[in-house]
């Protein structure tokens, strides 16, 4: 794919290859496209949440004894999961 950047891009790039962050242009790309399908997946996480939200799939922690209690139970499936895992 040959494509023409604008000047400002271009000076981007070669400021990047300059400081060494990366060894080519395509990196340089390849990493900027990385990074939009990231931010992506995290705006359709952001709105899968509110949406949990407005149908009220949330839970409500009002105390610290109840953030721990909410927070051991997480960490509990989680260990249980990986014991399964492992068998």
């Amino acid at each position: 794919m040959l494509t023409t950047l604008p000047p400002e891009l271009q000076q981007y790039i070669q400021s990047q290859l300059a400081e060494g962050y990366f060894k080519t242009e395509e990196e340089v790309i390849s990493e900027g496209l990385r990074l939009m399908q990231r931010r992506d997946q995290l705006s359709e996480m952001v709105r899968a949440g509110l949406e949990d939200i407005e149908q009220g799939n949330v839970t409500n922690i009002n105390n610290e004894e109840e953030s721990r209690a909410f927070f051991d139970s997480i960490k509990s499936r989680g260990m249980d999961n990986l014991r399964r895992k492992r068998g």
